[in-house]
């Protein structure tokens, strides 16, 4: 978990992916064996939600899973990992003469900070305004549809994606954490993969494996008031020298 943190602006740091499966069994195997049954419950990982029916029961406890994001849990579950990852690094030697005193879900004026990787306006972490590099190469873990499932309602004064006849579809399922290529601050998968928690907003931002790929814009937002296979998190630090 140590080498995963990432410093990006003075004053705080920021992991540099998405926490993941094998990262958040190591969090529950410690509630279990202090016997924090109800941080146990609060903490615990649901299955519902997937498409996919085999993903209910291999997703997260699949080894071959362990470096993908978790995702079905909820904030508070969020804000319990916080707490167990500042624990074992401020007991950890690797901090250098720093101890971490505050680690938590970002603020979305923080995420977007980040995720913007010190590009002003970027509305994607590459900096760039298309989704493909020019090779032609996918940029992210997203919804690839074809230009004829996007329609404008006006009705609702919005695009909508039309499902039929949807081509050209990739995205089944979140990617490894490492997964394509980091932004400036070297932080990975900022846009796509799974959405991201926050702590100010009942949102999710960044979208993820299911959104479209205008949708997946640094900017993005997603409602988000439980859980979802869609939405994972990754903490932000504060540290101070000792």
């Amino acid at each position: 978990m140590v080498n995963q943190v990432k410093k990006y602006v003075d004053g705080f740091y920021m992991m540099k992916t998405e926490v993941s499966n094998l990262d958040y069994k190591e969090f529950l195997a410690h509630l279990k064996s202090t016997d924090e049954k109800e941080k146990l419950e609060l903490a615990k990982v649901y299955t519902d939600g997937w498409e996919a029916e085999p993903f209910q029961s291999t997703y997260f406890d699949h080894p071959a899973y362990e470096e993908y994001p978790v995702v079905n849990i909820t904030k508070e579950a969020a804000g319990l990992y916080c707490q167990f990852l500042k624990e074992m690094l401020n007991k950890s030697d690797k901090l250098r003469g720093y101890k971490v005193v505050e680690c938590r879900l970002p603020q979305r004026d923080e995420w977007i900070l980040g995720a913007r990787g010190g590009i002003l306006l970027a509305p994607y972490p590459w900096g760039g305004y298309y989704l493909r590099n020019a090779k032609g190469q996918y940029l992210a873990n997203f919804k690839r549809i074809g230009e004829g499932n996007v329609t404008y309602d006006y009705e609702r004064k919005s695009y909508v994606v039309v499902e039929k006849g949807l081509v050209n579809t990739f995205a089944l399922m979140p990617t490894p954490i490492y997964s394509f290529l980091p932004n400036n601050f070297d932080l990975y998968n900022m846009s796509g993969n799974v959405a991201e928690m926050i702590a100010d907003k009942e949102v999710a931002v960044g979208g993820g494996w299911k959104s479209t790929g205008y949708d997946v814009r640094i900017e993005s937002e997603m409602p988000f008031d439980r859980y979802s296979p869609e939405v994972g998190f990754r903490p932000i630090l504060i540290l101070e020298k000792e």
